[in-house]
């Protein structure tokens, strides 16, 4: 059985992306976790602290579902690919995730904002160093590799945001012509 925390925060994650950060109370949340309202404030201070939580944990399932079948010795192309595609697949099947990240401008306190930021930085270093090694070989367009995160990975994220919307459905066949797309974007050719 889930522990109390951690069904709060996937309660938190999933009523806070559907209701907005202004729009859900702690009640709703402890209602969503099924349990006393009450039993929060025995795990997070206030709404606030709760929310930054619950990004940091989205965060660590996020870079989970990215690294979790992440294979040095191929080449820089396929483990782009590879954690391109993981984090479309984990994205779709967990929209509150993509969602909660929105969130993220509710987070008021500039200390706590940085500690997010340096939380994330320090969950995706394997693809920071990939793309660190990239660079170095050559085969990456020479820019930091923040912009090259940004324009190769938030892509992904973009497009798994209007498929979720039913802007437009990926099939499998996109999704790999998309993840190319991203690579070609980023590649030095």
């Amino acid at each position: 059985m889930m522990d109390k925390r951690r069904r709060i925060l996937q309660a938190a994650s999933v009523t806070l992306a559907n209701k907005g950060f202004h729009g859900t109370t702690m009640g709703e949340i402890a209602q969503h976790a099924d349990m006393a309202a009450g039993t929060l404030y025995l795990y997070f201070k206030d709404k606030q602290t709760l929310l930054l939580e619950t990004l940091e944990n989205n965060l660590e399932l996020i870079a989970d579902a990215c690294f979790k079948q992440h294979r040095l010795g191929v080449s820089l192309e396929q483990q782009f690919t590879q954690i391109w595609q993981a984090l479309f697949q984990y994205l779709i099947a967990h929209p509150d995730t993509l969602h909660g990240w929105e969130l993220s401008r509710h987070v008021t306190d500039k200390s706590q904002l940085a500690h997010l930021i340096k939380r994330r930085q320090q969950l995706f270093l394997p693809l920071a160093a990939m793309l660190e090694a990239g660079l170095a070989a050559q085969q990456l367009k020479p820019l930091p590799v923040e912009v090259l995160g940004a324009i190769g990975i938030e892509s992904c994220a973009a497009l798994a945001r209007r498929h979720i919307e039913g802007s437009f459905i990926l099939n499998d066949a996109m999704i790999a012509t998309a993840a190319n797309a991203s690579w070609q974007a980023i590649a030095n050719q």
